[in-house]
């Protein structure tokens, strides 16, 4: 019989790399846009980061879409966003 401990490992890892990704998300925002967010103002569902911003920085992050996608990408080495909302 498997222990217990051995599933948690596998969730834990699972959480401190979706804390990475939105670290990343976070920093990335705050290079090419200059906005201000915390993690908790971001979320990852189907490839979609779904922001937590008011329309004047919702507008800021359209105008740069493309090349914020880009190097949320590029620095997590694999395609993590396709869309952002």
């Amino acid at each position: 019989m498997q222990d217990v401990s051995g599933f948690l490992k596998k969730f834990s890892h699972l959480l401190k790399q979706k804390e990475n990704t939105l670290g990343v998300c976070v920093d990335v925002l705050k290079d090419v846009c200059g906005v201000l967010c915390e993690k908790s103002d971001l979320k990852i569902k189907n490839k979609t980061l779904v922001t937590k911003f008011s329309a004047g920085e919702k507008s800021q992050l359209f105008i740069k879409k493309q090349q914020i996608i880009t190097k949320i990408n590029t620095e997590l080495g694999k395609t993590v966003i396709t869309e952002i909302r």
